[in-house]
Order: C-alpha cells, then sequence, then structure tokens
C-alpha cells in the first residue's frame, strides 16, 4: 500500500496495486488507475501513478494536454506519458512551459507533429 499526493486535488491518498500494476510501474515509471471523475468536471480522465526520475517519489495525476503530461509536485519537470521521458519544462527566469521542448521529444521520439 502507497500513501501518494493526487496532484490534481493536493489530497494524499493510499493505493493498493496489483501484481501487473507492480511491475508496469517499476518497467514504465507509471501505471493506471483507471478513471475518475471530479465535481464540476464534464467528463472524466485517466488518472496515473507516477514516479519521478528525479525524486524517486510518487504522485498521481491524469495526462495533461495533447503531449499527455504528468507534472511532478515535487520539482519543474515533466514526464512524457509515452515513455517516461523528462525534460525541463520551464525557461531559467520564466513561467511558461516551454511546449518547444515538448514538440520536440514528441516529433523525434513519437514520431508526433502538430
Amino acid at each position: 500500500m502507497l500513501k501518494v499526493q493526487n496532484v490534481y486535488n493536493n489530497q494524499y491518498e493510499e493505493v493498493k496495486l496489483s501484481i501487473a500494476q507492480n511491475v508496469e510501474l517499476k518497467v514504465a515509471g507509471y501505471t493506471s488507475l483507471g478513471k475518475r471523475s471530479y465535481p464540476g468536471w464534464k467528463g472524466e480522465a485517466e488518472f496515473f501513478l507516477v514516479r519521478c526520475k528525479r525524486h524517486k517519489t510518487f504522485f498521481i495525476d491524469y495526462a495533461h494536454g495533447y503531449n499527455g503530461r504528468v507534472n511532478c509536485p515535487d520539482c519543474d519537470k515533466m514526464n512524457c506519458a509515452f515513455c517516461n521521458f523528462v525534460e525541463n519544462i520551464f525557461p531559467e527566469g520564466g513561467e511558461d512551459i516551454d511546449e518547444r521542448v515538448i514538440m520536440a521529444h514528441m516529433e523525434k521520439v513519437h514520431g508526433m507533429t502538430q
């Protein structure tokens, strides 16, 4: 049983994983926790338990945007939900996400273009 932070609602929750989920988490760095919906949402989103490569901590988040990013609450890094790629997305001195970094990765590694 893991006690981890849900990035969406900033609450901690206990998560019990199946053997298959444990293997996926160790191999891929993330595993699906299924679809969830929260008050005010019009639909559902798939949530993931993710291990931050930098901090070696676990957190729960859903894949954001076209690139499927998840955001570690302990750093300004970004994980690609497709391959657990981690890249700094905050340019020095700014708070805006540098989408060029994400798009370059998605195009180079996954063959995806806008």
